[in-house]
């Protein structure tokens, strides 16, 4: 708190102008003492916004596009999910029992008419017991199916800070990374149990597992030198194939590198892209792009180090579009992640950037430096390369970015310095057809609070605009904020 103690205190010395005129529309106070969000598409003119209100209890909220509440349902859970179902909103959440012994959760499905924001349908429709760690994730495609996976570690539930002492960084790691059990459970539209696919478990490390639209089953393992990614179709309980890509990867003694693939299936469903970030051998951060074709077996591998030569090429050739973000900085290269990975029309697009946070006798800043975008063809020739000049920090929470794609272009958001003590929202739009930017600018902040910041996950995406949601600490608070609302057209 004295850290952001000292932040503050610059702001009566340095305001800095915002970049746009005209003031944006604002809705002062949308939600009050929240801690954390999460938002959907719905439709051009409906989006819906998770609010946690509490560490166990979320508002799940519609919203149009003039900022307007439309329907409101407060439901129970400790984390929450959302994806589109059968033309209405399938909502998860998971709530531990705190009465019972740890590791006992339920996984509850709600299915929400948009048009009304009535329940439909509700069920438990997973209940763990392990006293390990689980790890789910929620697939629906296009909105034509459900389904639930459960990665178990072994890892255990709540472990004390006293049994932590006597554990190495990298028995920790190997906690996260092994796993014990894999179910991906297929339901209904009444929520219904259908079938419950066991896939089979290698000796390896567990990377990353995705559903395609067409209900097919990829799964990537490590198992040194290699990286094996099997496919299960849509039904089977074997895998149909996989394939072994060689990287210069060597997983760190203390590394957790679970769900550190990003696994996107192209619109081909033999054809499976994918993404890492990770050490190569001359301990350089390294960005490997492959792309699986499970039909033929051709593979295809590339990749691009994040080393001195390469960082200071990205900074040398930017060519700013306005002084306002024009300091290219890659903070702590050593940080870098995948920020997002998608097949878009016949492109393969990727975004990195650094994540990173430093840690003092003031407290700790989170941050997140400048975005390297990457444009590939079918074949993963390199067809542009860009940089985001964008730099945020934050004492509490991790600033994140958001990304849409709308008319062939890419729409990114993403908080950056104002000045010397607090953050804009960067607005830039990436030409996927010729890979140069066409627009970037900093967002006004007029009605918004100096250290207020932009959640990439929160941001709500209409036809012909989009909603900011603003997040400032709410007063004698250190976790709860107030979250306010802010429409910006496109602009085409």
């Amino acid at each position: 708190m004295k850290l952001l103690f000292f932040f503050s205190a610059f702001l009566i010395l340095c305001r800095p102008a915002a970049a746009q005129d005209k003031a944006p529309p604002v809705v002062e106070d949308f939600a009050k003492k929240i801690n954390n969000s999460t938002a959907m598409v719905v439709d051009e003119h409906l989006n819906v916004l998770a609010l946690q209100t509490d560490d166990d209890k979320y508002d799940v909220v519609g919203v149009d596009d003039k900022m307007q509440q439309v329907w409101k349902i407060p439901v129970a859970g400790d984390n929450l999910w959302m994806k589109k179902f059968k033309s209405k909103i399938l909502v998860l959440t998971s709530l531990a029992n705190k009465s019972r012994a740890a590791g006992d959760i339920n996984y509850t499905a709600y299915v929400v008419d948009p048009a009304t924001g009535k329940i439909t349908t509700s069920k438990v429709v997973y209940h763990a017991t392990s006293e390990f760690v689980q790890q789910p994730q929620l697939f629906t495609g296009d909105g034509d199916f459900f389904k639930l996976a459960v990665r178990t570690t072994t890892r255990k539930e709540n472990i004390g800070m006293f049994a932590e002492m006597f554990k190495s960084g990298s028995a920790i790691a190997n906690e996260w990374n092994q796993t014990a059990d894999l179910r991906i459970i297929s339901y209904t539209e009444k929520l219904d149990t259908i079938n419950t696919l066991r896939p089979v478990l290698t000796n390896g490390i567990f990377l990353s597992l995705t559903v395609s639209k067409n209900q097919d089953v990829f799964i990537g393992w490590f198992n040194g030198p290699s990286m094996e990614i099997y496919k299960y179709d849509a039904g089977q309980t074997k895998p149909s194939n996989f394939l072994a890509v060689p990287v210069d990867f060597k997983p760190g003694r203390n590394s957790i590198v679970a769900n550190s693939l990003f696994l996107r299936p192209s619109e081909n469903k033999n054809i499976l892209n994918f993404g890492l970030i990770y050490s190569n051998e001359k301990g350089f951060n390294e960005l490997g792009i492959g792309r699986l074709n499970f039909s033929t077996n051709q593979k295809n591998f590339v990749t691009q180090a994040f080393d001195k030569a390469n960082l200071n090429a990205w900074k040398k050739n930017f060519q700013p579009l306005n002084k306002d973000l024009d300091d290219v900085d890659f903070g702590l290269a050593g940080g870098m992640t995948i920020q997002y990975l998608e097949e878009v029309n016949g492109k393969i697009v990727v975004a990195a950037a650094p994540n990173w946070h430093q840690t003092s006798r003031y407290g700790t800043i989170y941050a997140t430096s400048s975005m390297v975008l990457n444009g590939y063809d079918e074949n993963l020739n390199l067809k542009f390369s860009q940089v985001l000049p964008t730099n945020a920090f934050h004492g509490v929470d991790n600033p994140t970015i958001s990304f849409h794609v709308r008319k062939n272009e890419l729409n990114i958001l993403a908080n950056t310095k104002n000045g010397i003590a607090s953050n804009a929202c960067a607005y830039a739009v990436l030409d996927l057809n010729t890979g140069k930017w066409a627009k970037m600018y900093k967002l006004s902040k007029k009605k918004i609070a100096a250290l207020a910041y932009s959640k990439g996950s929160s941001v709500l995406w209409f036809g012909d605009r989009f909603v900011l949601p603003y997040f400032s600490l709410a007063l004698y608070s250190a976790t709860k904020n107030s979250v306010t609302l802010q429409t910006n057209l496109y602009q085409d």
